[in-house]
């Protein structure tokens, strides 16, 4: 929990405290399944029980705080490799940047002609610095939501 932002200690609190419906302050394996199908998983009864124990370090069988603050993370950081794996794909040219012409050759690339004003819009959701590239930072950003965000959004449906 020592190498956790103050952002994602926030975060984490949040997502927890949205989590949680026992009393206990702690989760249990249906809270755990809720959570990940909010996640937009549908994870096998098996799957499912092997990422509770895998998440329940101390194996008491329940998830406290400290654990699901190291599970988090440890599937953010995994998230984050999977966008950027993703951001190789746009970045056509390979300058580290994802610009117009590389939207362009992407849309192309699957027999789509983009409209220069759709590119644009592309480019200026991600562009977060406004030098009119997106660098691999600027695209993870654009892509990830802050899980207490889709927390709050299955609260709001349910």
């Amino acid at each position: 929990m020592e190498n956790l932002t103050k952002e994602q200690m926030a975060e984490y609190t949040k997502s927890f405290g949205l989590l949680i419906k026992n009393e206990n302050g702690v989760v249990t394996i249906d809270e755990l399944r809720v959570m990940v199908q909010t996640l937009g998983e549908n994870p096998t009864e098996s799957e499912l029980e092997e990422t509770f124990k895998a998440s329940d370090i101390d194996g008491n069988g329940e998830i406290d705080f400290k654990e699901f603050c190291f599970v988090m993370d440890r599937f953010e950081r995994e998230e984050k490799r999977q966008l950027c794996e993703a951001f190789k794909m746009f970045d056509q040219d390979g300058d580290g940047y994802i610009g117009g012409e590389d939207l362009v050759n992407v849309w192309k690339s699957m027999n789509i002609q983009p409209k220069n004003v759709l590119i644009e819009r592309m480019l200026k959701a991600g562009d977060i610095d406004g030098d009119g590239k997106i660098s691999c930072a600027e695209f993870v950003a654009m892509m990830q939501k802050p899980l207490v965000q889709k927390f709050q959004e299955r609260e709001t449906s349910a």
